[in-house]
Parts: structure tokens; sequence; C-alpha cells
């Protein structure tokens, strides 16, 4: 378990890192909320926002008036470096996401991924496509998500494949 930081540290870290989690998220949603009418207090949180997104190789889907939805900010134990998501994607409550994950959409356009609710998302996995991951998932590293995911598995691999199913008291999501 990671120890817990005390305000100074958060402070200085979040200096350091020029990420604010809370703020980042609070500003993400203002600005794809199609019922807030101020543009130019859009704009500038929209700056702020892909300043924050260049810095650490990342984007989450983020327009004015669209983007990619979250139930709930997503955990990123590591940040938001590298991680991108689609304008298109669909992101369920208490995901974990590690750094170096593309969520993306077709070539052709389209669609992107629906995640459902308490997924983990290991690093460097790619989920391609309009496809739909179950709730209580996990994705292992350096997989290839190109298929639909049942709820309650680990899944792994090039193109992912169910290596295990959860749903006994041992298993741990």
């Amino acid at each position: 378990m990671e120890k817990t930081k005390n305000k100074f540290e958060t402070f200085i870290l979040q200096r350091i890192q020029k990420y604010n989690h809370k703020s980042y998220w609070k500003k993400r949603e203002y600005i794809i909320n199609p019922n807030k009418k101020n543009k130019p207090k859009k704009l500038i949180f929209l700056l702020k926002i892909k300043k924050i997104d260049a810095f650490h190789h990342c984007s989450f889907g983020t327009n004015i008036n669209s983007g990619a939805k979250f139930e709930t900010p997503p955990v990123l134990p590591h940040g938001p470096g590298g991680i991108y998501i689609s304008h298109e994607s669909t992101i369920g409550r208490n995901v974990v996401i590690y750094q170096q994950v593309t969520i993306g959409s077709k070539i052709d356009g389209g669609l992107a991924a629906t995640i459902g609710d308490n997924v983990k998302i290991y690093p460097k996995v790619t989920i391609v496509g309009d496809i739909k991951i179950g709730n209580n998932v996990i994705i292992g590293p350096n997989s290839v998500v190109i298929n639909d995911i049942k709820d309650n598995c680990v899944v792994s691999g090039i193109p992912a494949s169910i290596i295990k199913e959860l749903g006994g008291a041992d298993d741990e999501i």
C-alpha cells in the first residue's frame, strides 16, 4: 500500500508533475458540458488541459462540448503519462489506468470502446474499436484488445484472450 502523502508533499508533487488530479478533472468536466455557456472560460480551461496533456504526452479525449465520457475520473497510479483515450470512448466507475495505455477508435472513425466498472488496465495496453469490456475485468500488460470481453475475467495477450475467470472468494480485482 502506498504511503499517504501529507498536504505539503502533494502540493510539491503537483507543481513538479504539473498535474493536479482534482483541478484537471473539474476543468475537463466544465469544458465538455454543453450546458455551460461561458465560451471564453471553456477556451482558457481547454488551453490549460491541452498544455498538461502535451507535457505528459497524453489525451483524455477532450474537445469543447464533446469528449470521452467518464462515470468517475479514473485512478492513474503513475499519473497521466502516455495515456490516449478516444473522444468516443465511455469509461465506467472505479477504473484504474496505468501508463502508456491507448483506447482508440478504428482507423475509419466511428465509435470506440465502452469500458465497464471496476476495470484495471495495466501498462502498454491497446484497446481498439467499438468493443465492450465488461465489469470487474483485469487486462494484463502489453495486451491488445480487439474483441468484446465479458464480465469478471482476466485477459492477456495479442490479441487478448481470457486466461482466468473471476468470481471466487480468493479472486481480487
